[in-house]
């Protein structure tokens, strides 16, 4: 814990890290070189426990100190000991890595002319500890902490955005209810000062700092009792470098308030996606039911989740299986790319067909068609709080008759748990705790009862079928499976983002290895074993068309499975260049840069 550094840390620590005008305030960390590497690759690993940071020598570290610190703090036994000077150690075998911090943030945001309530109260920034556990690298180990800063409401964009500009990590892990990463209370910080209540207007955002890192040479100095290191506060010259990303905010909950965050290419992406998705072949009038953007919405709330269920099966036919070919396939895409994002997933369909469901599902698995792991369980068996997104792909919902209905308007009889998984459905949307997320293609479905003034003007027999059953989002699509199909690539593209991978990972690296985009060959393998299973087009096309809702997969969705492909291909291309670009900039920066004419050699930049 920091309690014993926060006994430390006196006020006079806190305006240390304030800098002069013009430069920046930085930690900076000497430690023996025998250790060095697994530090580095502990600040690899966790690029929020430094927000950025570089390896140098003494030397450069003396002449790029813009003000002498008052002093250092040696880590040693687990405890934190002051010292007025190094005079008394031998460092010729140590090395020294100094860290950005976002204590520089404040003085950006009055440079910008906006006032921050700790600013005006002259109070100092506060720090907590997160729940949010580091990679660990033996002997380096901590929890995230975090600095936080109660941003006025109509500033949250701008304040993000040029917070950015500041450096690479200066993009905020969290945006929120700080509940959701371990902060049950604001007003006790583990230091800095108390925080009085936060006001309407007021959202309290959180960055990544490097006392991360200073918490991880504490543990290291408690588990290896031969371990000791040194870390102080200087002010550096930094240049501003523009992040190169252009940062949407989008609320996914009101109350308690909480937001995600893309870069504007990445919306992009999303956006031509639910176009591509809500193309109308069958002209069923889909369009008028579309509202932009819910994709987009989707996708983060999916992103943010780790214990997703997924309700799908129209049981629209009398026969055994009772399910029709569009739900189910989309609802294994979507799992199937959830699962290799490490998230848990859960198939929930109705008791009788829940040993069918398993067979297929099994059979997908083996053939290596979708990712091992999917679990499948019956309506009843489900828990109120089990789950933190709830998805309902192709499942009939109730209308404002109480019943269940085809889009022709004729009844589904009561041969599923139709009632059990509105009642439960219902329940998720009421719950703060969980997004839920329908998905379909007529207006019928669950969860899409919030169109239902334009399905009941713009869909035929909508005044019959129209579900009353709403959701935190909808998504509609030409064919239901498409959404899951376009889910499934939001969600990659969104982890390939930079914005949003830092964010939502809380600055941690994310292993991509083994992870791959849906493919049309895999998709019409997935449709003709759940043809094989009994699952069928209500269409009743011939045998040998293998069609979803009427439209052709050779027709039509092979190449909107393709086109989805190309969309990402360019994003990630584009991502990979503007990569490229910034470390090509802050290299130049790096060997330009001067410290009183004289040049500074940078002897590794991490």
């Amino acid at each position: 814990m920091l309690l014993s550094i926060k006994s430390r840390f006196s006020n006079s620590f806190y305006r240390m890290m304030s800098s002069d005008s013009g430069y920046f305030s930085s930690n900076f960390v000497i430690i023996k070189k025998n250790l060095s590497d697994k530090f580095k690759q502990f600040c690899s690993l966790n690029p929020a426990s430094g927000v950025a940071f570089q390896q140098v020598s003494l030397n450069d570290l003396q002449s790029a100190t813009r003000k002498k610190n008052s002093g250092y703090f040696a880590y040693t036994n687990g405890d934190v000991t002051n010292l007025n000077s190094l005079d008394d150690y031998e460092l010729q075998n140590h090395d020294v890595f100094y860290f950005h911090r976002t204590s520089s943030l404040d003085e950006l945001t009055i440079s910008l002319g906006i006032s921050l309530r700790n600013a005006i109260e002259r109070s100092q920034t506060p720090y907590y500890i997160t729940n949010v556990p580091c990679s660990n690298v033996d002997p380096f180990d901590s929890k995230l902490i975090a600095s936080m800063r109660l941003l006025p409401l109509e500033n949250l964009s701008f304040l993000i955005n040029q917070y950015s500009k500041y450096s690479k990590g200066a993009i905020p892990i969290h945006i929120g209810n700080p509940g959701i990463i371990g902060i049950n209370s604001l007003e006790n910080p583990e230091f800095g000062d108390k925080v009085s209540k936060v006001r309407k207007y007021e959202i309290p955002v959180f960055w990544n700092d490097s006392i991360t890192a200073l918490e991880a040479l504490k543990h290291a100095s408690v588990v290896d009792k031969s371990f000791n290191s040194f870390s102080a506060i200087g002010l550096f010259d930094y240049k501003i470098e523009d992040g190169g990303h252009d940062i949407r905010i989008f609320q996914l909950n009101e109350d308690p308030y909480f937001a995600s965050i893309l870069s504007q290419k990445s919306q992009n992406v999303l956006n031509n996606l639910e176009l591509l998705a809500s193309q109308d072949p069958g002209n069923r009038g889909v369009g008028h039911l579309v509202e932009r953007g819910e994709l987009c919405k989707s996708a983060l709330a999916l992103s943010h989740s780790n214990r997703i269920c997924i309700i799908t099966g129209l049981p629209c036919f009398k026969e055994y299986p009772h399910y029709e070919l569009d739900g189910p396939p989309g609802a294994f895409t979507l799992g199937s790319m959830l699962i290799l994002l490490r998230k848990s997933v859960t198939i929930v369909v109705d008791e009788k067909c829940c040993d069918l469901l398993r067979k297929l599902i099994s059979t997908l698995e083996s053939k290596n068609l979708i990712a091992k792991g999917m679990n499948v369980k019956c309506m009843q068996d489900v828990g109120d709080d089990e789950f933190d997104c709830v998805v309902a792909i192709e499942r009939t919902g109730m209308a404002k008759d109480g019943l269940h209905h085809r889009m022709s308007g004729k009844l589904i009889e009561d041969i599923g748990d139709v009632k059990l998984c509105d009642d439960f459905y219902q329940k998720s949307t009421a719950n703060p705790n969980i997004f839920t997320i329908g998905i379909g293609d007529g207006g019928n479905e669950l969860g899409t009862g919030h169109a239902i003034e334009r399905v009941e003007k713009y869909i035929p027999n909508g005044k019959t079928i129209a579900c009353v059953v709403q959701s935190n989002f909808s998504v509609f699509a030409g064919v239901s499976n498409w959404a899951g199909y376009a889910l499934a690539q939001c969600v990659y593209a969104l982890n390939k983002d930079p914005v949003h991978s830092h964010y939502v990972n809380k600055g941690k690296l994310f292993d991509f290895s083994g992870i791959k985009q849906i493919s049309a060959d895999t998709e019409r393998e997935v449709l003709e074993i759940c043809k094989e299973y009994g699952l069928r087009d209500p269409k009743q096309m011939p045998e040998n068309v293998l069609s979803v809702d009427g439209v052709g997969f050779e027709d039509f969705q092979e190449k909107l499975i393709n086109d989805m492909k190309i969309i990402l291909k360019v994003l990630i291309i584009s991502h990979i260049f503007l990569v490229l670009a910034i470390r090509l900039s802050e290299l130049i920066f790096c060997f330009l840069k001067y410290n009183d004419g004289n040049r500074i050699p940078v002897i590794k930049l991490l």
